[in-house]
């Protein structure tokens, strides 16, 4: 999604763990989960934000864990959010709900 939008792949180090994320803008995605919160990370390569996003996460190995789109419903995240337990539950039914409310 992010490369559609203009964004550039960045190559990183292999990633496997859960990592401390810090949410830097409240959004209803995050809801119930606190400013630093675990997600599972796997991965070796991430993209940098791309114009017309606004930055909603990132962590110490990631600069962009989460963004959305400025004017659009379009949301991404780097994390494994079906691998990160209770964390990763809240994050999906703040998104289901998000999706089903309007």
């Amino acid at each position: 999604m992010g490369l559609l939008y203009g964004s550039e792949i960045k190559a990183g180090k292999m990633i496997d763990k859960m990592e401390q994320i810090k949410i830097v803008k409240e959004n209803d995605l995050f809801i119930d989960i606190p400013g630093l919160a675990l997600f599972r990370e796997e991965h070796s390569e991430f993209i940098s934000l791309p114009e017309g996003f606004m930055l909603l996460a990132k962590s110490g190995s990631c600069d962009n864990e989460a963004m959305k789109h400025k004017n659009k419903a379009i949301y991404g995240v780097q994390f494994h959010p079906e691998m990160s337990d209770d964390n990763g539950k809240k994050l999906f039914r703040n998104f289901l709900k998000m999706c089903t409310s309007k």
